[in-house]
This record gives C-alpha cells, structure tokens and sequence, in this order.
C-alpha cells in the first residue's frame, strides 16, 4: 500500500506542477485557482496518507487509504479523458494543428503568448476557433490592429470562420482618438491584469465581380436626352456584362436616386427591366442623398452576407437635367395671386430643408466658421482638374467607363448593335405547398400583359444617326488655380465659386457583387472584397466633417489607422470638403482623389458614391492590392465611408 500511495504522491504532484504553471498563464484566473486548488488538496492528501503508512505501517487504516488513492486515481484519469476528448475536438480541421496555430498566432509581433486555445467544429461544418492572447505593451489602436492581423492569419491560413479572442496587455496606453476601443476594453478588470475584451468577427462574404459607369455628362449636356432610369439600366447591363454573370442569375438590384420626381413609378424596376434582367429578380431604390450609390453596394453587401442573397447589383443613377420644376400648390388650386415652380434638382437635391440654405450656402458659413480659405479650394480643384484630364488622356478611366452612342434622331434613346433579351424567370412563384395542396403557380398572365422589352426599351438598332460619348464631358485640362481665382464668389465675400465646386450632372454607375462562395464556385474573378460600412451624422449644415467621421469609425472598428490605407476616394461635394476631410485625418491633401474627383467629373447625386467604390477598386488592383476607403458626405448631415481591400 505504501508503494501505491507513492505512485498517486508522484503522480498528482506532477499533475499539480502542470497546472500551477498553467494558472499562471491563464487568463481565467477563477477557473484555474479551482483547478490548482483541488489538484493541491488531492496531492496534499496523498502525501499525508503515504507519511501516515511509512510512520505506522498500520494495517487498520489501508482501507481508507486504498479509498483516497483510489479516488485520486478516478480523478487524474477523468482529467486525462477530458483534455484526450479536447484534443479530439481541436483536430477537427485536419490542416489546423492546436501547435501549428499557436505557432503561426505567437509569430506575430506584438503578441507575448497564445495560451487556452481551443479549435471545434460547430454544426454547421463550420471551424471555430477561441483563444487567450496576451499582448506587449500597446496603444488600443494598436492591439486593435494586432487583433485583426491576427484573426486575419487564422483565417487565411487554416480556413477558421470564426475566432473569438480574450485579450490581455501588459500595458494600456490610450489616446483621445480611440476613447471607443478604451470603454470596450475597460468592461472588465482580472486581479492585476490589464483590462480585456472580447470580439468575435465573422469574415465579410461579398466581393466585387465587376463594375461600369456611364460618362458623365453636363447639365443639359450630351447626355442630357436621356433619363436616368435608361442612364441607371446601361450602367447596370455593362457591369453584368463585364462580371461574367448570367443576368438570370441576378437576385437583386438596389440602385440610388435622388430626383425622383418625373422619372415614374420604381425607377430601380425601370433600370433592370433596361438592362435585361429577369422580371423575378427583386429590386429596390434607395435615396440617402448623395450617399445614394455608395449605401446601395453597403446594403447589397449586408444581404449577400446574411445570406440572404448570392448576387446583387447595386450603384445609382441621376438625370439632373431632366430634373422638373412642380407646381407644389397645384392640385387645389391657387386661390388668388401667382403660382411658383419648384426647380426639383434645387428643393430635392441641393436645398437644406433646415436652414433654408443651399449646399452651397451651407458650405460658405462652414467654411468660414473652420477658416477653410480660398486659396486652398482653388488649389485643390485645379489638381484635381488636372488629375481627371491626365487619367483620361492615359487611358486609366476608360476601365471604368462603358462608352455610350447617344442617338440624334431617336429622341431619349441608346444605339445599340443588338437588342438586350429579357433574362428567363429564374424562380417562379409557387402556392400551395405549405397548405397541402399541390404547388402551382400563382398565375401565367397572357403575353400582352407582360413586360415586353420591346415597348419599354431605351434602344434602337441598326444604322441610326449617334454621337459617341466615351469621355466625362466635364473635365477642363486647362483648369489654373489663376484662373481660378478669378471667378466670383457664388455668396457674397464667400469663398465657394463655380470652379471649386462641382457642377450638376447625369451619369449612373452600377457594381455587381456576390458572395466568395457563388464566386469560387462559378469560376469568377473577385475584383475585390467590400469590409465594412460605416455612417455617421452631425449638424445638417456641416456635411464636410461627416466623412472623415465615418471613415475614423470604419477605421478604429477594424484596427486600422489612416496610414494604413492605399486609396482613398473622397467625394468633392465642395473642394473644401475633400480638403477638411483630409486635414481631420491627418492626411496631405494631395494623396485623396489620385485620377481627381467630383468638382472635375461633376456630381450626379444619386450616381457619385457608386463611382468612388469602384474608383477605389480600380485604384487597388492597379497598385496591386491592399485597403482603401470610398468616403462621400450627404444632405442632413451625414456621412458614409465602405471599407474595400484588395488582395
């Protein structure tokens, strides 16, 4: 008996030995002073129990000792069936080795060491993966990135959906920039540990399969004859066309527009139908102001990631010349003295409902109020003349443009070498089956009822007499800041002129997305992935700090710095917005808006911020990849900035 008692004395001190040394390094401090002290309490009775038989070599007391070692023996091997089943559990993914992913988690800088990590498969066949780090001394912004970077290895290197991980530093240093990651990281206090947080990221499922714009035109321009609907379902048929994708195999279109009034009842339906997608794909039109286009691919990219949908079309489009004026009093009747239009382009798209002021208005004050000069709007919008003038020259905007022939005779109309074909009705309507009856479909209406491309067409075939459009029509290569300078002020003593603000334009740009799985399995080239979207709101009047807002939001959530970003497309709303936008986030100027921007381009509102995005996109693979950042501000004081990365 004496030699058994020996055998369980070795044997638990050395399993009490492991988890001392455990405990030191797990963050569960409750857990492991629970383990400790119960392997410390079996360990100190074996001990006593051995001294107790070697002293009196009693024989009356081996049956409560054969009893405690006995159950020290049940309880070490309870503990080995547990940390053997563990280990079972963690070598669900073949490739993803407990060492193999500690190993590849402590390789990065920053992290002190990767400890408790356990990798299961859920029910779903998904990998997940949680884990204590802990940190070197570090900003939040810092551990912020550190934790990303490491989600991100876990990820790409054994294919683990999610990760969840505590964390812990050594030391917390946090500046005013990153008070929000300080409040998170602050929830909770271990001992004389720093505080932890804990954050569980799923991996974004939506990438970019391709992209196409209209040129943008002048007010009362080249493309003036055209709606924006027809406008919306050309950018729409050339971004499908360029994706690959079967337009049959398209389950929704999301598509901004600002002036609605004119262009008939659901214009988001009107562009599809233009474009040739099937009656049963789902639509829906947006207005979010100049945001429009941008918080269309936002929203599509939420649904493809709630799984909601596989693939979507999302941009918008905007007919400023074809804007209307109404007679808002005009249903009653006008009861005595003149009636007044309303420009619709001014009261639904430029005019601030809060303070009565234009944008332009608004943009003044603003710019007085935060000493943005003249000398500084002039020199931005010269540049960014000269960047638009240089891209087109060069052939770097044709990629994104899908050139237009705009028929001379065929008032409102496309010339085209062949007329788009509807897409067949790719999942019918059925009823019945969760009654008991049998599935049928809801109704087959006669052909004369249906849609029919030819009566709602905005093309004509053939020889027909066409101006070609293939440039954005805006753009001035002769724009000086000394020229510039001469021109007067659009409010008196203001500093917002004709020249450092953008004009009132029509164009449309549309973006297909899908998921990486419909992707991967239809052989697609991912142009891009869409990581994040954030929005932000202030005073209505002050517009041109909400860009940079959101953008610190998007940033911060996703551990980034403005450093860290290749691209960025800031909509020149106003020369001053772009410039504020970059002097908020520390960032020269120049390195915004490399192929120039909206005040070169022009600004159809419901179109631009689907043309920042793919700019963005275009940008990145030519550079050959990494982050970058389409920001644009909008109407009421607000802002949205989408995250997109490369590679």
């Amino acid at each position: 008996m004496a030699g058994i008692a020996g055998v369980g004395f070795v044997t638990n001190v050395g399993l009490g030995l492991a988890l001392v040394r455990g405990a030191r390094r797990d963050l569960n401090v409750k857990a492991a002073l629970y383990h400790v002290a119960g392997d410390a309490v079996g360990a100190a009775a074996v001990v006593l129990g051995g001294l107790v038989v070697l002293a009196t070599r009693a024989t009356w007391i081996d049956p409560a000792l054969s009893l405690a070692v006995a159950t020290l023996i049940v309880v070490g091997v309870v503990r080995i069936v547990r940390e053997a089943t563990d280990v079972l559990l963690e070598s669900a993914p073949a490739h993803a080795s407990i060492p193999a992913v500690r190993e590849q988690m402590q390789a990065l800088p920053g992290v002190v060491d990767v400890h408790d990590l356990h990798v299961r498969t859920i029910g779903s066949g998904s990998h997940v993966l949680t884990a204590h780090v802990l940190l070197a001394d570090a900003r939040i912004s810092e551990a912020s990135a550190i934790l990303r970077a490491l989600e991100e290895r876990v990820r790409d290197a054994f294919g683990i959906e999610h990760v969840t991980i505590l964390v812990r530093m050594r030391g917390l240093r946090c500046g005013r920039a990153h008070r929000l990651h300080a409040d998170r990281a602050a929830r909770s206090v271990l001992g004389a540990f720093a505080p932890f947080y804990e954050r569980e990221v799923m991996k974004s499922k939506t990438v970019v399969i391709g992209t196409a714009r209209t040129p943008f035109g002048k007010l009362g321009g080249a493309l003036a004859s055209l709606s924006a609907t027809t406008l919306g379902g050309e950018a729409i048929r050339a971004a499908v066309e360029r994706s690959k994708i079967e337009p049959a195999e398209i389950d929704h279109v999301i598509m901004g527009n600002v002036i609605q009034g004119g262009n008939g009842q659901a214009p988001a339906r009107q562009a599809m139908f233009k474009a040739g997608l099937s009656k049963t794909t789902t639509f829906e039109t947006i207005n979010k102001v100049c945001a429009s286009g941008l918080v269309a691919i936002a929203q599509a990219a939420r649904l493809i990631n709630a799984d909601e949908k596989s693939v979507a079309v999302a941009g918008g489009m905007e007919s400023m010349s074809n804007a209307p004026y109404a007679a808002l009093q005009a249903r009653f009747g006008y009861r005595f003295g003149d009636g007044a239009l309303v420009d619709l382009m001014n009261y639904d798209a430029l005019l601030d409902p809060f303070s009565g002021w234009t944008m332009a208005q608004a943009q003044t004050r603003v710019n007085a109020d935060l000493g943005i000069t003249r000398d500084v709007q002039d020199e931005f919008a010269a540049i960014s003349h000269q960047r638009a003038a240089a891209a087109t020259a060069d052939g770097t905007l044709a990629r994104e443009i899908a050139p237009l022939r705009v028929a001379t005779k065929a008032k409102g109309k496309l010339v085209v070498d062949a007329l788009p074909e509807a897409a067949r009705a790719r999942v019918p309507v059925t009823a019945g089956g969760s009654s008991g009856a049998s599935n049928k479909l809801f109704h087959a209406p006669p052909e004369n009822m249906q849609a029919q491309l030819a009566r709602y067409n905005a093309y004509v075939t053939g020889d027909a007499p066409a101006t070609l459009v293939d440039k954005d029509e805006p753009i001035r290569a002769e724009t000086t800041v000394a020229g510039l300078a001469k021109l007067a002020p659009l409010d008196r003593d203001g500093t917002v002129t004709a020249g450092n603000a953008p004009g009132v334009n029509d164009g449309a740009a549309a973006v297909v997305l899908a998921s990486e799985e419909y992707a991967r399995a239809h052989g697609l080239e991912a142009l891009a992935t869409i990581v994040d979207h954030a929005d932000a709101s202030w005073d209505p009047a002050y517009l041109a700090l909400t860009p940079a807002m959101a953008s610190q939001i998007v940033l911060e959530r996703n551990g980034l710095r403005p450093s860290d970003i290749a691209i960025w497309e800031i909509n020149e709303a106003f020369a001053a917005v772009a410039w504020s936008t970059a002097n908020l986030l520390g960032l020269d100027p120049r390195a915004l808006n490399l192929h120039g921007g909206a005040v070169a381009f022009g600004h159809p509102v419901g179109a631009s911020g689907a043309r920042i995005v793919a700019s963005v996109v275009h940008q990145l693979r030519a550079r050959g990849g990494g982050y970058g950042i389409a920001a644009i501000c909008s109407g009421g004081g607000q802002g949205d900035a989408l995250l997109v990365k490369v590679g």
